[in-house]
Formats: structure tokens, sequence, C-alpha cells
């Protein structure tokens, strides 16, 4: 495991934080995998979750079982964490903005577009294979991300949230509600893919949109490449590239050992049936799944 710590800028005079995250497999080697919690600070449940996740892929690597590039980032926003009122967690929106922390992702089929152009009149004309191409707009993406400036603490954490993420095969991003059930949000495109999921997390209800509005963090990964194939027909091929899914842990109260170290193993279940860890392959359990789709209010 490689443990890498980026500096944000100082938020106040003398006062600078950090986004931590995890690093297990090696980058090239079968998917690349992003999980993340915390970006509504409030929302503890999905935190302690990669906590027991994290200890189940460290024994993994131990093992020599990982088969991936896997990243985790148990807490996702510095800044939401420390906005703390009369000892209770005020997380989800940013108190300078009064915007959602899970809002104003930036829109990387805009950023990346003149570099995906170029790409494109380079492969027109010494045509490559789909996996190259797909690998070049990835690079396109974090190119873009690179050089988009970041005037505050929070718009940093948004672009490198992104950077770790976009050019990832598969996102899990974790939340809760206030009051809930097991429930995820998704792109319809990954359909199939996702009632997998479900399955193995246990989740009965699965609520698909693929643009919302808003800029959520999940569609900020997954929608580019709906957007870049709407201006590139020869993209269609490749659209979407990346499975990016909200999962809700239930409620906000629903914080506990027992629940965590459940749900962790299921998630480390589902990435066995990917193939992005070895061992003995999990039975994929078999339960019912209501989709519905999903308009944001």
């Amino acid at each position: 495991m490689k443990i890498n710590h980026h500096k944000l800028p100082e938020h106040a005079l003398s006062g600078q934080r950090q986004l931590t995250h995890f690093h297990f497999g090696q980058p090239g080697l079968g998917e690349k995998i992003y999980l993340q919690a915390g970006l509504h600070a409030d929302e503890l449940p999905g935190m302690l979750v990669l906590h027991y996740l994290k200890r189940l892929l460290s024994q993994a690597e131990r093992r020599g079982e990982i088969q991936s590039e896997i990243i985790i980032v148990p807490l996702a926003n510095p800044a939401g964490i420390a906005q703390v009122l009369l000892n209770s967690g005020i997380g989800r929106f940013d108190l300078v903005s009064g915007r959602n922390f899970n809002r104003d992702f930036p829109d990387l089929a805009r950023l990346a577009e003149p570099r995906v152009a170029s790409i494109l009149s380079d492969e027109a004309k010494r045509p490559g294979d789909e996996k190259h191409l797909r690998q070049q707009i990835r690079a396109a993406m974090v190119a873009a991300l690179h050089e988009l400036p970041a005037p505050s603490e929070v718009a940093a954490i948004r672009q490198h949230l992104l950077q770790l993420a976009c050019d990832a095969d598969l996102v899990l991003d974790l939340h809760c509600d206030d009051h809930a059930i097991l429930h995820l949000y998704a792109d319809p495109a990954w359909r199939d893919q996702v009632e997998t999921l479900a399955q193995f997390l246990a989740i009965d209800t699965v609520l698909l949109s693929q643009d919302s509005g808003g800029g959520s963090f999940d569609e900020a990964c997954g929608l580019p490449w709906h957007r870049l194939a709407a201006q590139h027909p020869s993209l269609t091929q490749l659209a979407p590239a990346c499975m990016a899914v909200t999962v809700e842990l239930r409620g906000q109260q629903d914080v506990s050992h027992a629940l965590a170290s459940a749900d962790a193993e299921r998630i480390y279940h589902y990435l066995q049936h990917r193939g992005a860890i070895t061992g003995p392959a999990p039975v994929m359990p078999q339960r019912e799944i209501v989709m519905l789709p999903f308009t944001a209010g």
C-alpha cells in the first residue's frame, strides 16, 4: 500500500489541510478502480466502510492477490469535516459559498475537447485500437484538469478528486441519506453491470439517471464520455468508459462496526467478481432488483 498526501491551498492565514489517498496494486495492471467516502462530510457510514475495506485490501496485497489498481479516499472532504457547529458536523454545504459539496465539479468534456479533437485527427491518419484510443482520451482529461486553476480550497478538492477518478474503469462514491434503505444511483447505460453490483451489495433499489444536473461527482466522471461521443460520433463505441455509481449506505445514524465490516466485505467480493482481486470466486447473490428512473427535483 502506498499512501499519498496532497496539500491543499491555504484556507486561512497559516491554515492548510491535505487530502490523503491509499493506493493498492499498480497502475496499468488490470482495471483502475476508485472508491471514496465523506464528500458530504456529515455522512459517516462510508468512511467506516472504507476503513474496513482498506484492511481487506492490505491483507490481499500481502498475499499477492490484487490484480488491478485500486485507489481509496476514505475522507474526500477535509474542508467539510472541519465544519462543526455545536458539536454537530455540517459538512454537506460549503459555508463560504453555500453550495453543495457534491455539485459544481468541472465539465471534463468541455475541458478536454481541444485535446480530444487533436487525438481524433491523428487517429484518422493512422487508426489504432479502441483500448489505446480510450487511454489517450483519459490522459487528455487528466491533462486538462492539471491545467485548470483552483482559486479556492474547495475548488482544489474537486479538481484533485476528479484527477484521481476520471480515468478509472469503476468509480464508487459512498454516501448516505438522512433516513433510508440501501440504494444507489447509476447511469442507465450501465444497467446490467449495475444490477450485478446491486446483487453483491445487497441493494434492492437502483435509481437510473444519465444527467440529473448540477455536476455531481459520479456524473462528472461518467457523463463526459456521452458528451464527447455526441460531438464525435467515432467515439460512440467507447461510450461509456467509466462506470461511476453513487452508493447510498442507509441513513446517517446507521453507523456501526458490524454494518461497516459487512458492507466492506460485500464490496470486496464484488471486486473479486470483477477480477480485480484473485482468490476463491464468490457466488453472486440472487435478489430482485427494482430499477427506477430518477429526475432531480
